[in-house]
């Protein structure tokens, strides 16, 4: 059997665990869904993940919400939909987006054609 859904939503999740989950997420070809929601994840475990993002192709939900991820983490983001051909669902509320991540995140969507879903607000 191979894990498809990893839930850790509410656990004490911070950065060094964000970036493992990026390095593992650059060589996994199972994992569908990630929920990390409500976790002590900031700038810099957010920035390991989107990295990875630009690289796989299989992971499709993608939820931070209630993280700290800020513009910086926001920015990364950007830059990982505009490569990224997997994701469909993307959830970032409550994350302290402001005008600048948020615009970063939109940049990054006109290039992408797979998003479905994104929830963006605080």
């Amino acid at each position: 059997r191979t894990l498809s859904v990893l839930h850790l939503s509410r656990c004490l999740v911070g950065d060094d665990v964000a970036k493992s989950i990026g390095k593992m997420l650059r060589k996994n070809k199972t994992l569908r869904t990630i929920d990390l929601g409500k976790c002590s994840i900031e700038r810099e475990g957010c920035i390991a993940i989107a990295s990875a993002l630009h690289k796989n192709r299989t992971l499709s939900v993608l939820h931070l919400s209630r993280c700290n991820v800020g513009d910086c983490g926001a920015a990364a983001i950007g830059i990982a939909l505009k490569h990224n051909r997997g994701l469909t669902e993307l959830y970032l509320t409550g994350c302290g987006i402001g005008d600048g991540g948020a615009a970063a995140i939109a940049d990054g969507i006109k290039s992408n054609k797979h998003l479905i879903e994104l929830w963006l607000y605080d």
